[in-house]
């Protein structure tokens, strides 16, 4: 049986292409509603350490792998302190401990291959992770220790490492500038975080 089929008059095509690209405006814009409320925007704060004008902060992963890692220095009474600052585009999709394995190993390069031994912490508000590397012996030798957070689509990390054994007061600093020294804000557009 055949079918009755008649063609559209001008004006039927005209309000049929109106129709078709008034739904797809509609559902560009919902699809942009809906990415729009996905998107988080993350802040991240590190205050200078004691004897530092301005901690630089690492943030291109690229660079972090195989550049140089920006850094911060400070003459203390235990010996010179390095200072690291992360807050790098979670690209890669990585564990943090893979994270931390890799700056580790950019810091101390004598340390590839170690096995790595984390432990929950917190850094600012979030909880993330915690190791150390030393390489050397005794006064030749040289520590190094990180604490990671990923936070949304972002990792973020402290570094401070020196000469020697790192000392009660190293230790204490770290704990201290980890807790208040780090401020991580994460906001969605249109609310405040």
């Amino acid at each position: 049986m055949p079918l009755d089929v008649q063609p559209l008059s001008r004006t039927r095509r005209i309000v049929m292409v109106l129709v078709m690209l008034a739904v797809l405006a509609l559902s560009l814009g919902f699809a942009q509603l809906l990415i729009q409320g996905r998107t988080v925007y993350v802040t991240v704060t590190f205050l200078p350490p004691p004897g530092v004008a301005a901690l630089p902060v690492n943030k291109d992963m690229r660079e972090a792998l195989v550049g140089a890692l920006a850094e911060a220095r400070a003459n203390w009474e235990q010996g010179e302190r390095h200072f690291f600052a992360f807050d790098l585009d979670d690209s890669l999709h990585a564990l943090p401990p893979q994270y931390m394995e890799v700056l580790l190993e950019r810091i101390l390069p004598d340390t590839v291959g170690r096995v790595l031994t984390t432990h929950p912490a917190k850094l600012g508000r979030f909880i993330g992770s915690e190791a150390q590397r030393r390489e050397g012996r005794g006064n030749d030798s040289t520590f190094a220790i990180i604490r990671l957070a990923p936070v949304e689509n972002h990792i973020v990390a402290f570094c401070f490492s020196g000469d020697g054994r790192m000392t009660d007061a190293d230790r204490q600093f770290f704990d201290d500038y980890c807790a208040q020294g780090v401020a991580i804000r994460v906001a969605k557009p249109g609310r405040k975080g």
